[in-house]
């Protein structure tokens, strides 16, 4: 659950570590999806580095998008993953009833993979990524959990933040997105495989270069507010043949954008908290 602790560190930093919220079966289910994933695991065809040397290496990451037209039984493991309870619960103090999905992506960097440089931020007027509280109430324009499937150890790379960057006033500068200044105030987030980091877009953030000997997995799934929808596609390829096979709450978390008369998540997910 979400305590005032929880609450004082994310308003803080803008990101929080949840340990363990993936039970052994989920987390080797989630392990296996790679191993099953096929022709949808892709390496990107672009640079995430963008010429930036602290970010630079020999590799591009590997990436799957939205998996729910997979065969079999995998958009119900990836759909369990989406209404996961702790998750749920999570939205629903981040960004209030009725949040939505928005997408959910799977992603492998083996030993030597480049990283993507610094990016996010609420500093420029035109971004929906917001960050705001008011009163006792925190509120985002779009927020991620990035579930780790393999440890990341200290100085091994991966996601990294300016802690605290997700209240800043003013877009961030060339020159700090490609840590030609600022690295000193750059935190690594070691994490071990079956936790998360809950991260608002409104935070600073990237990956660094991934230096470890093992491969890095990691499924980021994002929610955003009910009428607010930031991909171009409302719902994934292959939702309407998934549709019938989704539980009540999920169906309401996969709703398009729409603000009036929005059904209420929160009502559906303790209704279902009864009866489990």
């Amino acid at each position: 659950m979400w305590d005032e602790s929880q609450k004082y560190l994310f308003d803080v930093n803008g990101y929080l570590v949840i340990k363990d919220v993936l039970d052994p079966v989920l987390l080797g289910r989630l392990n296996d999806s790679f191993e099953a994933s096929g022709e949808h695991l892709r390496e990107l065809d672009r640079s995430l580095a963008m010429g930036a040397d602290k970010f630079g290496a020999e590799n591009r990451r590997t990436e799957f998008d939205d998996p729910f037209d997979w065969p079999d039984s995998w958009p119900l493991v990836f759909s369990d993953l989406v209404s996961h309870p702790r998750a749920v619960s999570l939205m629903l103090e981040l960004i209030g009833d009725g949040f939505r999905y928005d997408s959910l992506k799977g992603m492998v960097m083996t030993p030597g993979t480049e990283g993507f440089v610094l990016h996010g931020g609420a500093g420029d007027p035109a971004s929906m990524c917001y960050y705001r509280t008011l009163g006792d109430t925190i509120r985002n324009g779009l927020i991620t959990i990035a579930y780790a499937l393999t440890d990341v150890e200290p100085g091994d790379g991966g996601f990294a933040c300016l802690p605290g960057s997700h209240k800043a006033n003013y877009p961030l500068p060339d020159d700090v997105m490609n840590l030609e200044a600022g690295g000193e105030y750059l935190r690594q987030i070691p994490i071990k495989a079956g936790s998360a980091v809950v991260f608002t877009e409104a935070l600073i953030h990237g990956t660094l270069p991934w230096v470890s000997p093992n491969d890095r997995r990691t499924i980021f799934v994002r929610y955003a507010p009910g009428a607010v929808n930031f991909r171009m596609n409302m719902l994934p390829a292959g939702y309407e043949k998934l549709e019938p096979r989704l539980t009540p709450l999920q169906r309401a978390i996969f709703r398009p954008a729409y603000f009036v008369n929005r059904e209420s998540v929160a009502e559906i997910f303790n209704e279902s908290a009864k009866t489990d």
